[in-house]
């Protein structure tokens, strides 16, 4: 089918999309559709996984993974699946977004945005602590402990509902009793609440891992005095540098899609179509990668490798037992 033929009108009055928008939105609808499938599967296994063992759940880093997790989740449920109900709806040349569902998926957008890039920092911020040998237990009671745990896990979500909303607000005029986002403004907004915590996270991995590197080397480091059980529980070593490099470059790669995405679309460089595809289908794969990233850290990977769902309690972690024997003369 030509240009010229697609967009001609149907018997019902319709509008049909050119052949490449169609094959545009054929992609978004197809790869959101397997990266929720994958997504919502990987990061539920990983949340299962971490919850399911005492001696996991207890570490704050863990308790940061899992948060890490509904997070992605929740963009799955709340961004993903009406991005492709309303890709469908294009494709069936029946728009069904409204104007209270609009706003609500750009405040969904920016909440989610802050909260993904400082959950990032509070976990760069735990690594630092652990390569310190920081510990708030001999500082602090058990009950303030508590507490501060409690801050520091609820934050980044707190700081998201209040930010998102009014930042949103703030950008948005009305138009024909409807009403819509500067989508310059926008861009700009996206682009403050992205590159500073990621900037901020990659310097404070940048300092852990050198501070890492020239504290112990290469020699095997246990975690064992390095951070107390009332901030990081029991670990079998310190952390691996490769999950806390990987999550920033996986972090980095996705939100630079994301607003180049933006920029092509406020711009309404709709000539390059397949670069602004592209960007979005890479920014869709974060919540795929971002927790196979957390694969290098070794009592992680051990734990979902040997976790079965209809398992109950704590399966084995590392364990390495070599059985020494002799022979009598």
């Amino acid at each position: 089918m030509s240009n010229t033929s697609s967009n001609a009108t149907t018997k019902s009055g319709r509008l049909q999309l050119p052949d490449r928008l169609y094959n545009a939105f054929t992609t978004l609808v197809a790869s959101e559709m397997l990266f929720v499938a994958v997504g919502v599967s990987i990061n539920a296994w990983l949340l299962a996984s971490i919850l399911s063992s005492q001696e996991l759940r207890v570490r704050i880093r863990n308790q940061f993974l899992c948060c890490i997790a509904i997070q992605n989740i929740f963009d799955d449920v709340f961004i993903a699946i009406p991005n492709i109900a309303w890709y469908f709806s294009i494709l069936n040349s029946k728009p069904i977004i409204s104007c209270p569902m609009y706003m609500f998926t750009k405040m969904i957008n920016v909440i989610c945005s802050i909260t993904s890039d400082f959950l990032i920092v509070a976990l760069a911020c735990v690594f630092l602590a652990q390569v310190l040998d920081f510990k708030p237990g001999s500082r602090l009671k058990v009950g303030q402990l508590r507490v501060g745990r409690v801050i520091a896990l609820t934050l980044p979500w707190t700081l998201a509902a209040v930010a998102g909303p009014l930042s949103v607000w703030s950008i948005s005029y009305q138009r024909r009793s409807c009403s819509v986002v500067n989508v310059r403004k926008y861009f700009i907004l996206e682009s403050s609440f992205t590159v500073f915590p990621l900037c901020l996270a990659t310097a404070v991995i940048a300092v852990a891992v050198t501070l890492r590197q020239l504290r112990f080397g290469h020699g095997r480091l246990t975690a064992q005095g390095n951070m107390d059980v009332q901030l990081m529980g029991s670990g079998p070593e310190i952390d691996n540098s490769s999950a806390y490099i990987g999550a920033i470059l996986v972090c980095a790669a996705c939100e630079v899609s994301r607003l180049v995405a933006y920029f092509l679309i406020g711009n309404q460089k709709y000539t390059q179509l397949e670069h602004m595809v592209a960007s979005i289908v890479l920014e869709c794969s974060r919540g795929v990668f971002l927790p196979l990233v957390f694969l290098f850290l070794r009592d992680v990977r051990e734990r979902i490798k040997t976790w079965r769902p209809c398992r109950t309690g704590d399966a084995p972690v590392g364990i390495d037992l070599t059985v020494a024997y002799s022979k009598e003369v």
